[in-house]
């Protein structure tokens, strides 16, 4: 939820439409109105398009504005995790369970 509302926030920042943004990206406005309203999930191509369009950077569209209370630290853990949950959201429940052995490897290897 949070991708869709940062993308029609930063959208309106900039006073552009759906129509607008979506033809500077090379897109379907009704796509980029589905994305806006959370039914349709963006790729990784297409997120890196919109926030360089946007002006901002992808991991931002991770994170809510409206941290205002929260350390860094705690804003930038979030915004993993939110990324992390967006990129697994598609996987079976065997995939994430892989996923979650890499991460756990990794995290051994950087001790």
């Amino acid at each position: 939820m949070v991708i869709s509302k940062r993308i029609k926030e930063e959208r309106k920042k900039l006073n552009l439409t759906q129509e607008e943004l979506a033809e500077k990206i090379n897109m379907s406005y009704k796509y980029l109105s589905n994305i806006e309203r959370n039914v349709d999930k963006p790729s990784l191509d297409l997120l890196v398009r919109l926030a360089s369009e946007l002006k901002i950077s992808v991991v931002s569209l991770f994170t809510d504005e409206q941290n205002n209370n929260k350390s860094k630290a705690e804003i930038k853990k979030e915004s993993f995790n939110r990324q992390l949950q967006y990129l697994t959201s598609d996987l079976t429940a065997e995939q994430q369970k892989e996923i979650i052995n890499i991460i756990k490897g990794a995290k051994k290897l950087s001790k």
